[in-house]
This record gives structure tokens, C-alpha cells and sequence, in this order.
């Protein structure tokens, strides 16, 4: 991913819909992700958990998984993050698209 180290890669097709992981990490609001991340908005594997919901950091390695791989990038995704409402205790879902 343009020198940003790992990756995660189907060896075989996904139809488009399939779930293919939850994406999990430690909850942050919008302060502390600016406080963490000054200058880079985001990180590199922070997701918005939806309006007003916070954001999700997949950097801790006991609170991550390969969700963070995989290419839900605004520009040429190939997969897209769906995010349930706040009030359940589930994180965002990421399926094909």
C-alpha cells in the first residue's frame, strides 16, 4: 500500500456484500484521536465509527485485527466499512463491495 508496509490479499474472488470482518480496536473520541494523531488526521488505521460515534484505533496489537488491512480507502476502495448504530456494543462491520 504505497510504502505503508502490510497488506491483506483475497486469493480467491469475494462477491460483492460478503462480511468479511468486524473492524476492532480501542474507541476514541474525536479529541483524543486529534491529541494521538496531531498532523495526521486519522493514523493510518483509524476509522470513523460513524457521525458523532468517535473513531476506531487498530494500532494496540491485543485490541486489533486483519480488518486493518484491508483497503477501505476513499480514493480506489475495494471494500467498504458499515457502521452500527452507538448504542450497540458490536464495532463497525467491513464487507466487499
Amino acid at each position: 500500500a504505497g510504502g505503508k508496509g502490510d497488506g491483506l490479499f483475497a486469493t480467491n474472488g469475494i462477491d460483492a456484500g460478503t462480511f468479511l470482518f468486524d473492524y476492532e480496536g480501542e474507541r476514541l473520541s474525536a479529541s483524543e484521536m486529534e491529541s494521538r494523531y496531531p498532523g495526521n488526521p486519522g493514523g493510518d488505521y483509524v476509522i470513523s465509527a460513524g457521525v458523532g460515534a468517535g473513531f476506531i484505533d487498530a494500532v494496540t496489537p491485543d485490541r486489533r485485527n486483519l480488518a486493518r488491512y484491508m483497503n477501505h480507502d476513499g480514493k480506489a476502495p475495494n471494500c467498504r466499512c458499515m457502521c452500527l448504530p452507538a448504542s450497540l456494543p458490536k464495532p463497525p462491520s467491513v464487507p466487499a463491495t
